[in-house]
């Protein structure tokens, strides 16, 4: 419902705002022209945001990004790191937090 108060009709095009409404058959061609260049996920994100839409770009995005071998080289990977459990006080003003100078 909420897609359909954002259509309209401009010279026989249908828009999403506006952006060109994409129908299924094309949406895989339109990826491809996106993944072109290799900008990486969040700008393949920006750009389709300014020019195109269907249901679900997004999750298409992504998922043609985390398949892409090229992609994945590049990707930038951060080292897991164990969240450092706080010890709670026992008593009011126990620990006080002091920022490091």
């Amino acid at each position: 419902m909420r897609v359909r108060n954002d259509l309209s009709c401009e010279n026989d095009y249908l828009l999403y705002k506006n952006r060109l409404v994409i129908h299924g058959e094309l949406q895989k061609e339109i990826l491809g022209i996106l993944h072109q260049g290799r900008f990486g996920m969040v700008l393949m994100k920006q750009l389709a945001r300014t020019c195109v839409y269907w249901p679900n770009t997004d999750a298409h995005i992504e998922a043609m990004s985390r398949s892409c071998p090229r992609c994945a080289e590049h990707q930038i990977s951060l080292p897991k790191v164990e969240n450092h459990p706080w010890d709670y006080p026992k008593e009011a003003w126990q620990t006080v937090y002091r920022p490091p100078h």
